[in-house]
């Protein structure tokens, strides 16, 4: 009697999977003219298909603008600056000082960007430099020489993605990287790129618990025009060269009739230098 019972079940076990919708299985896709179907007759997922491939055209389609576009950037830099192989500011004293350390057996110097602190007047008006340390609004310095910089920043991308290099002569960056390959990278993205000029200068600060400290000041564009204006007006009135004066460098009343108001970069004559 057990031995029955026991195939009772196991044929009722067996008859309950056969029933079980759990059991069953998708109905295989019929091929029609070479394309897959279902049983309504269509194709799944065509649509996607179609969707997918046209956003991946698109895609494709900005990236390769953006490479077309993305030697203007540089080109427009190298024809300001005749392609020249610009290093960062320098003068001939600071040549001359790199020279007999070396002769006294100081080897193995580099002028190179960062040997010197350079200061920003930050959004809030006041100087800081790249070692996060503040340098208030104003100081008197001897300005010893400037150059131009550019700044190659990224375009059309979402602000967590903005990026920026800095080059003196548009073919390597700063760091010794050549700006194209960054430019060919954010093109990848379907990113553009624009450049933005400055101007570094040298000075030597002449007063101060600072004081014969040098640094680079970093001016924009909306600041370059001041400084160009102040070193003209002291060549025509001195005949001197910055160099040979005081200049005081201040933080200029904020500007505030324009979509982003700023405090500007401001110079004064501040005397002959001590004897």
């Amino acid at each position: 009697m057990a031995l029955r019972r026991k195939e009772n079940v196991e044929k009722e076990i067996e008859k309950t999977v056969e029933e079980s919708p759990e059991a069953e299985t998708e109905a295989p896709a019929k091929e029609v003219a070479g394309e897959l179907v279902d049983d309504t007759g269509e194709m799944p997922f065509q649509g996607d298909e179609a969707e997918a491939a046209a956003e991946v055209a698109e895609e494709a389609e900005k990236v390769d603008k953006a490479k077309k576009n993305s030697t203007a950037a540089t080109d427009l830099i190298q024809s300001k600056t005749g392609g020249s192989m610009a290093t960062r500011p320098s003068v001939a004293s600071d040549a001359a000082l790199s020279s007999k350390l070396e002769e006294s057996g100081y080897e193995g110097l580099d002028d190179g960007f960062g040997a010197y602190p350079i200061i920003a007047l930050k959004n809030e008006g006041v100087f800081e430099d790249t070692d996060s340390e503040a340098w208030g609004t104003e100081f008197i310095c001897s300005i010893l020489g400037s150059k131009a910089k550019f700044v190659v920043a990224n375009t059309k991308c979402e602000k967590r993605d903005e990026q920026v290099v800095y080059t003196f002569d548009g073919k390597v960056d700063t760091q010794g990287r050549p700006v194209q390959e960054t430019i060919d990278e954010w093109a990848e993205h379907g990113w553009g790129s624009e450049v933005r000029p400055y101007t570094d200068v040298m000075a030597e600060i002449l007063e101060g618990d600072r004081a014969g400290e040098v640094v680079i000041l970093s001016l924009p564009k909306t600041s370059r025009t001041k400084y160009t204006g102040y070193v003209k007006t002291n060549m025509r009135r001195f005949s001197k060269e910055p160099k040979d004066y005081k200049t005081r460098v201040y933080v200029g009343d904020k500007i505030q009739n324009v979509d982003f108001p700023y405090y500007p970069w401001r110079f004064k004559y501040a005397g002959e230098l001590d004897a």
